[in-house]
């Protein structure tokens, strides 16, 4: 899949549920998201952001992952219920070369009696790095969904991002 976005601050947004069978939503407590990445170009990139999504009991669990250009090139993850971004730590940095394939898989579980997830661990080519760091779901009354998003974030140069996602999973259980 490729995505593209050119532009001052414009931004790219693909995303795809997989499941609102309420049952099988219902049911699950592990995630792990599992993708390749290429880009051509780094110098117009705000934010590379990749999200699984979990909405269950009217809550939304927003697992997501940014390798963020803006701040230093470093990877954060997101906090549903604080509504912010926050740095791995120790800060791992992150920032692709370009012309070149990456792998990148994000482990998170999650607990539906108190309403948190936690992520486990992010693996980028090879390297882990643990992260175990609980945060709380955001209620939100939305109805059962399971899916993956994957956003590319332009900056205000306006310059043109090329971005291919090739072999992107999302295994539950």
């Amino acid at each position: 899949m490729e995505i593209s976005s050119a532009g001052a601050g414009a931004n790219a947004l693909f995303w795809w549920h997989n499941s609102t069978n309420a049952a099988l939503v219902s049911s699950v407590s592990n995630f792990l998201e599992d993708f390749w990445i290429y880009t051509d170009n780094t110098d117009g990139v705000q934010a590379f952001e990749y999200d699984p999504d979990w909405y269950v009991n009217g809550y939304k669990y927003d697992m997501s992952i940014q390798c963020d250009y803006a701040d230093g090139k470093i990877w954060r993850i997101y906090d549903s219920g604080g509504h912010r971004w926050v740095a791995v730590s120790p800060t791992l940095p992150c920032g692709w070369s370009v012309n070149t394939w990456h792998h990148v898989q994000l482990y998170v579980t999650s607990n539906l009696s108190n309403h948190t997830y936690t992520y486990q661990t992010l693996v980028i080519d090879g390297k882990t790095t643990v992260l175990n760091a609980t945060y709380s779901a955001l209620s939100n009354g939305w109805g059962p969904t399971i899916g993956t998003e994957a956003q590319l974030d332009g900056n205000s140069s306006g310059v043109a991002i090329h971005e291919w996602i090739d072999k992107m999973t999302l295994t539950v259980w």
